[in-house]
C-alpha cells in the first residue's frame, strides 16, 4: 500500500484541505467525503483501509468542513480536469 502518512497531519488551513484531498486522488484513495473510509473497499470486497487509517481519514474529513462548504463538490472539480463548478 502507498505512503498514507500525510493523513495524520491535522487540516488546518484551506490549502491543506486541498493538498489531503488531491494527494488521496493522486495516490488512488479518494472517496466520497460523506462515505465513512471504513466502508471503502476493492474489488476484492476487502477494506483498503485499515482502522488507525479510517480513523485519520475521518478527522481529516471532518476537519475540512471548516474550510469548504461542500467538500464534495471540490472533489469533483479535482477529478473534471475541464469542469465547470465553481468553488467559492
Amino acid at each position: 500500500m502507498k505512503n498514507l502518512d500525510f493523513i495524520k497531519t491535522p487540516i488546518t488551513n484551506i490549502k491543506q484541505a486541498k493538498t489531503f484531498y488531491r494527494t488521496l486522488l493522486n495516490n488512488g484513495f479518494l472517496f466520497h467525503p460523506e462515505d465513512s473510509p471504513d466502508s471503502i473497499v476493492n474489488k476484492n470486497g476487502e477494506c483498503i483501509f485499515d482502522k488507525n487509517q479510517s480513523d485519520y481519514l475521518k478527522q481529516r474529513v471532518k476537519e475540512s468542513y471548516d474550510f469548504f462548504e461542500d467538500p464534495c463538490k471540490y472533489c469533483l472539480l479535482i477529478m473534471r480536469k475541464d469542469s465547470k463548478l465553481s468553488i467559492s
